[in-house]
């Protein structure tokens, strides 16, 4: 059978899942580290290069009882459709995934609530401390890749995570890296810029008004602010 000679259909762009990043950082003397961590090269999405904890919103990350809420200014950047719920299982989504990959848990006494995912937390008295983050930005992963997510990228001091360095494995060599070292790894563009984007906001001790949004158009690298 000869072809008809038009073009092939067109793939449709998947749909990005709800995601949540959060970089912690700390001051040694007059240097600033980041917490970061190798992702495994056998890993589907971003295969061996450093990155802030965070994944996909889990349905159980809705029904967490947080210690302390988001901040009212954080809740609006962050509705989606006006949904502050929404919002707030964003915030909890970056503080589990940074205890599950990292073992450091950003968190206030308190009660999580009954669900099996933070059993641990519960014992221990604990629950996701919310007051405490800031929204520095988000990104969109580009529309040609298979596994597509809109992160939301949430900053927090050290000063308000308990526990110490481990995790489940979904991340290997975790450690504190200063700015300058963390810039000379293996990292995705996405990376790379949200630590300049720290090292900005932490040089003037204040976010800007609006909020950067990174992604890619036409294969080029795309910041907005909004």
């Amino acid at each position: 059978m000869t072809g008809t000679g038009a073009d092939p259909p067109r793939r449709r762009p998947a749909r990005p899942r709800d995601a949540a990043s959060l970089i912690l950082y700390r001051t040694r003397g007059r240097h600033r580290e980041v917490l970061m961590g190798r992702r495994p090269q056998a890993s589907r999405f971003m295969p061996g290069v450093y990155v802030f904890p965070g994944g996909a919103v889990d349905p159980g990350d809705g029904q967490v009882r947080p210690a302390s809420q988001l901040s009212p200014h954080v809740t609006d950047l962050l509705r989606v459709g006006g949904s502050a719920a929404r919002a707030r299982a964003m915030a909890v989504t970056a503080v589990r995934e940074t205890c599950e990959e990292t073992g450091l848990m950003v968190a206030a006494p308190g009660d999580p609530g009954e669900h099996p995912d933070w059993a641990h937390w519960r014992t221990a008295g604990l629950a996701p401390h919310l007051a405490c983050l800031e929204i520095t930005g988000r990104a969109i992963t580009p529309a040609r890749l298979p596994i597509r997510f809109h992160a939301r990228f949430f900053l927090a001091d050290a000063r308000h995570a308990r526990g110490r360095i481990g995790g489940d494995g979904e991340l290997e060599d975790v450690a504190w890296l200063p700015l300058a070292e963390a810039r000379g790894l293996p990292l995705a563009d996405v990376q790379a810029f949200f630590i300049d984007h720290l090292e900005e906001v932490l040089e003037h001790e204040r976010h800007p008004h609006r909020r950067p949004t990174f992604t890619h158009r036409h294969g080029r690298r795309y910041v907005r602010y909004g």
